[in-house]
């Protein structure tokens, strides 16, 4: 599998692919994600704020959008530009099953760590 394929399911906006998720694959090419003005972590957020989309896409989505905010250096800057911690605590306080709900809470402690991180070091 190719970021390529990651980024064609990431643009149609239906997440099916486990291993294009995995801690492993992300790990291998999160520095990808800046690619044009990082389109796809815009892209990922839609998916989380779109009420068509699969609650297996948001589950996926979450788990990127943590993995992108644990491993790239600038994610403070670029998740705070797209608010993806109120779509984060939305999906957190929603009516969604606890798998979605526990990923978006642990995208969302993976941000807030980034913050942590980020507000030490200036």
């Amino acid at each position: 599998m190719s970021f390529e394929s990651l980024r064609k399911e990431i643009l149609s906006g239906n997440l099916v692919e486990p291993y294009l998720h995995s801690k492993i694959f992300i790990e291998s090419n999160y520095f990808k994600f800046e690619e044009n003005d990082f389109e796809l972590i815009y892209k990922l957020n839609e998916i989380l704020l779109d009420k068509k989309s699969s609650d297996n896409s948001k589950k996926f989505a979450c788990f990127d959008l943590g993995e992108f905010a644990r491993l790239y250096p600038g994610a403070f800057y670029i998740l705070r530009r797209i608010d993806l911690r109120k779509s984060l605590v939305e999906l957190a306080d929603s009516k969604h099953d606890k798998v979605l709900k526990s990923l978006a809470i642990e995208a969302l402690q993976k941000l807030i760590l980034k913050e942590l991180k980020n507000s030490v070091l200036n």
